[in-house]
């Protein structure tokens, strides 16, 4: 049986193997540049263009054709003498590679990386790679971030609420301000979010906290749970709110509303008799008196009205019952002069009492003293006395000489009397000088206050 004997290939010589593997390798690496999504081009020792992919070509503005074989500064003639072609210079000539970021030399609205590297051209001898990564998408992103974690930043210190955002440890996803920092509930605000995390529902509370000067707020707390992508709960988001001004406003709402209420009965109960009481030889005299005293009520009710229904500035009241009273000042042509301190309060339940026995005492002053001449003049002074007892005195000065004390007590009088005594507790000391009334009031403690003037709530 014969057996056919395969014939030897035909060897290739060494030259051509070498050749075609080399050949083969260039194309593999051609291949590969021109997949690349990074822009790409190689130079030699004299810097000539000897390698470029496609995605390069932009950054030259010419297709590849027109730039292999040329100078890489003739190429690009405006990057010559800068400091791009010095830094090229030092890495061929070191043989180190370097990279930076900067922006585009032809293409100024894009960011680049670029880095450069020494190559061996052999049989050519040294040359560079230069790789050109855009990184402008990501920057912009970056940029985008900052701006708005600075918006964030900024929306985050003009609230007066805190912000809470954490994770299921604890953490704090969200840097809290000075502003947030002071709403911090600590323990309390924890059990707040360990709860709903567990329940999964929004939560609701108010918390006193005590606050590192040793004063107290009032926070209103709310939490949501924060889930991920996957719809579990991976944290809590809310605010806290200091509602301290606004519970207590609440509150002195309350207590004006029912403080109005008081006032209007009384001083309907106030005109009533003044109306029954008040005692004129006409109508017409009856009907001033009448309309007089309730204007002075209106008074001590506008004064009352303008601080909160709180202590009233005794200046203030006064000036509004006294028509035409000045400072003292002797440039003044004033007639009824104010000499006492302008920081002393008077207590609320004190002022329409003290408002209606002004008005009395001014208006007897009109009809009977020191007003009743053009060359009187009357002096109202307070004292307040360092154990919190007041001073009030009425001074008439250049009326009609008085012999003797009125020989009736009149219903102004009686006003007087009734609500020096009775509504304020004070105690009257009249003394009916030839030169005009001279009156003291002796108030108990607590009626006259220090200043200065207290700033309502709300």
């Amino acid at each position: 049986m014969n057996h056919s004997v395969p014939s030897s290939p035909t060897p290739v010589p060494a030259t051509e193997t070498a050749g075609a593997f080399a050949a083969a390798q260039r194309a593999a690496q051609v291949a590969v540049l021109e997949q690349i999504a990074d822009a790409f081009y190689a130079v030699d020792a004299n810097w000539r263009i000897v390698a470029i992919n496609a995605a390069a070509e932009p950054h030259f503005a010419l297709p590849r054709d027109a730039i292999l074989g040329r100078g890489l500064w003739e190429v690009l003639p405006a990057s010559a003498g800068t400091w791009f072609e010095s830094w090229l210079t030092t890495i061929m000539a070191t043989g180190r590679a370097d990279q930076l970021e900067t922006q585009g030399l032809h293409r100024p609205d894009r960011v680049l990386e670029i880095r450069a590297f020494p190559l061996d051209l052999a049989p050519a001898g040294r040359g560079l790679g230069v790789l050109l990564t855009d990184r402008t998408g990501i920057r912009e992103a970056e940029w985008a971030s900052a701006e708005q974690q600075s918006v964030l930043d900024g929306l985050l210190a003009a609230l007066e609420d805190g912000i809470v955002a954490r994770d299921r440890s604890g953490r704090d996803l969200l840097a809290g301000t000075a502003q947030q920092q002071r709403h911090a509930v600590s323990d309390s605000d924890r059990t707040l979010d360990r709860q709903t995390m567990e329940s999964g529902q929004t939560i609701r509370s108010e918390t006193v906290v005590t606050t590192a000067d040793g004063g107290s707020r009032i926070l209103e707390t709310l939490r949501r749970p924060l889930r991920d992508r996957q719809g579990h709960i991976s944290g809590v988001v809310g605010l806290n709110r200091d509602v301290t001004l606004l519970r207590r406003c609440s509150a002195q709402h309350e207590i004006l509303a029912r403080e109005v209420d008081h006032r209007v009965r009384n001083a309907l109960m106030v005109v009533q008799t003044l109306v029954r009481l008040a005692d004129a030889d006409t109508v017409p005299v009856y009907k001033g008196a009448i309309e007089g005293r309730i204007a002075a009520l209106a008074a001590c009710y506008r004064v009352l009205s303008a601080h909160g229904w709180g202590p009233v500035p005794l200046a203030e009241l006064a000036a509004s019952i006294l028509p035409g009273s000045g400072d003292g000042d002797p440039g003044q042509p004033s007639r009824l002069v104010l000499t006492g301190a302008s920081t002393v309060l008077l207590q609320p339940e004190g002022a329409q009492a003290l408002g209606l026995a002004l008005h009395e005492l001014a208006s007897n002053a009109l009809r009977h003293g020191a007003l009743s001449t053009d060359a009187g003049s009357v002096a109202l002074g307070w004292t307040l006395h360092a154990d919190g007892r007041g001073t009030l005195r009425w001074t008439e000065h250049g009326g009609p000489a008085l012999s003797r004390a009125p020989l009736r007590r009149g219903f102004g009088l009686l006003l007087l009397e009734t609500t020096m005594h009775d509504q304020l507790g004070g105690a009257l000391q009249p003394h009916w000088a030839r030169s005009g009334l001279d009156l003291t009031v002796e108030l108990p403690a607590g009626v006259l206050l220090p200043g200065p003037v207290p700033t309502p709530l709300c």
